[in-house]
């Protein structure tokens, strides 16, 4: 695998961790959110606002050069607010979670590397399952 892949998971990883609805931390929809909260494990995430934007490209008002067919049709996208962590997920939270380290450049306080999208995905299930580090 190559290095673009292990970011690309890395990354992946970092949006879904943070990617906790704010109603289901706060238990109920009406409530205000916390701007902010930590995990047992030190994870620090931060509240992004929900809000509605336009996704794509408009072949009409964009050039060939910069509209790929991929990117068509505009659609609105609307989400929810939820929770980013700030920061990558370190080797010590990892191992705390998953009960080992894949890193190639081993260090306790550095972020986690080697990682996949599967890898990634077994993260965020093993982490949502225990509720003492934030997950539900």
């Amino acid at each position: 695998m190559g290095e673009r892949h292990h970011r690309f998971g890395l990354a992946c990883l970092l949006a879904m961790v943070g990617g906790l609805p704010a109603s289901v931390v706060s238990g109920t929809a009406s409530a205000d959110p916390a701007p902010t909260l930590t995990n047992a494990l030190g994870m620090n995430f931060r509240l992004i606002p929900g809000g509605s934007f336009q996704m794509g490209c408009d072949p009409v008002t964009a050039s060939t050069e910069t509209c790929h067919s991929s990117e068509q049709p505009t659609h609105r996208v609307t989400l929810a607010p939820f929770y980013l962590a700030e920061t990558e997920v370190t080797q010590r939270q990892w191992t705390a979670v998953m009960g080992r380290n894949p890193a190639h450049f081993q260090d306790p306080d550095r972020p986690v590397e080697q990682v996949s999208w599967e890898d990634a995905q077994a993260f965020v299930q093993a982490l949502n399952q225990r509720p003492e580090l934030g997950g539900g």
